[in-house]
């Protein structure tokens, strides 16, 4: 029926406050409960109402960020009212990135072993993390970021014992 107003259930209403309380979460999902929903509309509120935010997010494939970003990203940026709308810059908005006048930017990534480098960012997504093989070389990267004074917020589904996922 199209875009309907956003309420969070419990789970959903925890995670904000989780993520605004604490700069590394880790978060188990199980499939339907909008973690990835939240967590994007979470991304899209930091750039929008804060500025100079560097936000990253890394997902499996290039289909996989693409979606990420179509479904939480622009359809909550499409439907907010113009008057709370930071604008995006002339070159700000593709299918892999959204720029605001703000400052602010958030790209969407596909799984490498170098998707961790080359930006300093404020907030760093990582989506099933449990399933990326290249997660030792993306926090190896990430992490002095982090210790910056950077976020980052995991959100995988589980995939086992003995991956980076299961172990940290």
């Amino acid at each position: 029926g199209g875009p309907m107003p956003c309420k969070g259930c419990g789970v959903q209403e925890q995670a904000l406050e989780e993520f605004q309380k604490h700069k590394r979460i880790i978060f188990r999902k199980c499939r339907q409960v909008g973690a990835s929903v939240i967590t994007g509309a979470y991304a899209l509120w930091r750039a929008n109402f804060q500025k100079s935010q560097i936000i990253r997010i890394v997902s499996l494939s290039q289909a996989d960020s693409l979606e990420f970003k179509e479904k939480t990203i622009d359809i909550d940026y499409e439907e907010m009212p113009g008057f709370l709308k930071s604008k995006t810059t002339r070159d700000g908005n593709s299918r892999t990135k959204l720029k605001l006048m703000n400052g602010s930017q958030i790209r969407v990534l596909s799984k490498s072993k170098n998707a961790g480098r080359g930006s300093t960012p404020s907030l760093m997504i990582i989506d099933e993390a449990a399933f990326n093989e290249y997660m030792d070389d993306i926090w190896r990267a990430v992490e002095p970021a982090l210790d910056h004074g950077g976020d980052v917020i995991v959100i995988s589904t589980t995939n086992g014992v003995g991956n980076w996922y299961h172990l940290t």
